[in-house]
């Protein structure tokens, strides 16, 4: 899932084949609100994200079009965010 800042809300984007944004039935200009009682803001994205772990149940609430919507989703091991560390490519 891509996402940008919209006063103070996480706004989505774009919904990524296979991420856990489509599992839970996201789409872009929703505004998310919490996951698991944590709420979301893009300061506190990825201390949200680093507390996920694999099959367990998260609770996401989101808002589109003005109303408030709910999903609870089994968080399968393809739906685990991972995060990579970019490194320079050494000159051989």
């Amino acid at each position: 899932m891509r996402r940008t800042d919209a006063n103070g809300w996480l706004k989505v984007t774009h919904v990524l084949d296979g991420g856990i944004a489509q599992a839970a039935g996201l789409s872009p200009g929703d505004l998310l609100a919490s996951m698991d009682g944590q709420r979301i803001t893009s300061a506190r994205w990825d201390k949200v994200l680093a507390s996920l772990s694999e099959n367990t149940q998260i609770h996401i609430t989101f808002y589109r079009d003005g109303l408030e919507h709910e999903r609870i989703i089994a968080l399968q091991s393809a739906h685990v965010p991972m995060q990579y560390e970019l490194t320079p490519k050494k000159d051989v």
